[in-house]
């Protein structure tokens, strides 16, 4: 409500775009509302207006897999109702949009490989070290999920084959498509997103940092063989 004023100065001002706040069971480590009242408002909202509109998801999870036989995006998520919560949106939904960052994208593994290798286990009694859970995907609405992220170059940067490797496994284009043809698409044929990002430090070790802003996630042991990023020693 703070950022969503048609005039940021005037506290009265209405807000840009009309929307509605769903019910549910707060979840403040990730500031949102899950549970069945919110599942079940996010149904209503679209038998109540499925006749003339178009209902787009844009989501995001904790991590993103690739499964290994799918182009599709599979996030991840952890807390009571969140991956029921973001299936409820995919399930509704024409067009659904998993936006993540690259370093995020897990293309190698399935869900126990990505708990693993995170160190993530029900033993643990911390939060921060549950396992994740996956959302359930319908075969019906694989088609229609698609992944936006970032690309690097063929060579240079730290993720240069990890974003050859997420192009190669969605058979994806290596520039954003055409703004009229992208619009003009059916659900099933718009493509994945990959926008092409440079603005990096020069620095190998800056843009770990950057790419990777998660400390634990910077080892070179882990980065190699999940990520595959190079070595320092070949830098």
């Amino acid at each position: 409500m703070e950022s969503g004023r048609m005039d940021p100065n005037n506290r009265y001002s209405p807000l840009a775009i009309k929307c509605e706040l769903l019910p549910g069971v707060p979840l403040p480590i990730y500031s949102a509302v899950t549970g069945a009242k919110a599942n079940a408002a996010v149904q209503a909202i679209r038998a109540t207006n499925a006749a003339d509109s178009i209902f787009i998801a844009i989501l995001t999870g904790n991590w993103i897999r690739l499964p290994r036989s799918q182009p599709y995006p599979i996030p991840l998520a952890r807390g009571d109702g969140h991956p029921e919560f973001k299936k409820a949106l995919i399930d509704n939904s024409d067009e659904a949009y998993v936006v993540t960052t690259l370093g995020k994208i897990f293309a190698k593994l399935d869900l126990a490989g990505v708990n693993a290798a995170l160190d993530l286990d029900d033993k643990y009694a911390d939060p921060d070290k549950k396992p994740y859970a996956e959302v359930k995907i319908e075969p019906e609405k694989a088609a229609c999920l698609k992944l936006v992220t970032t690309s690097r170059p063929s060579s240079g940067f730290v993720l240069s084959i990890l974003s050859a490797i997420v192009r190669d496994h969605l058979e994806a284009d290596s520039t954003p498509p055409n703004r009229s043809s992208f619009i003009a698409a059916e659900s099933v044929d718009v493509p994945h997103i990959l926008f092409p990002f440079t603005k990096l430090p020069q620095s190998w070790y800056h843009q770990i940092e950057t790419e990777f802003p998660h400390p634990r996630t910077r080892r070179e042991e882990f980065m190699s063989t999940y990520f595959s990023v190079p070595s320092t020693s070949q830098q």
